[in-house]
């Protein structure tokens, strides 16, 4: 869905060496933070993957999503979401 989603979430990579994502929507998610002392990706962790990326990028937990209508995202959460960049 998003247009990069940075070396820390690469695991195969196509043979003919394309790495283009969908694009769908203009900003990078890094999913599942988790809750405190919980494995998962961390907060610092995600602030680090974010320097490596272009764009905007928010970091979310399980018990968040984000609506994007027309133009327009917003962030509904009873968790914790953070845009990072």
């Amino acid at each position: 869905m998003t247009p990069e989603v940075g070396e820390d979430f690469i695991r195969w990579r196509p043979p003919t060496g394309d790495e283009s994502r969908l694009g769908l929507v203009d900003f990078s998610i890094c999913p599942q933070l988790p809750p405190g002392g919980m494995p998962g990706s961390s907060l610092v962790e995600a602030e680090a993957w974010v320097a490596g990326i272009a764009g905007p990028a928010y970091a979310v937990d399980d018990q968040t999503a984000c609506r994007v209508s027309d133009s327009e995202m917003e962030i509904i959460s009873e968790g914790q979401g953070k845009q990072l960049g």
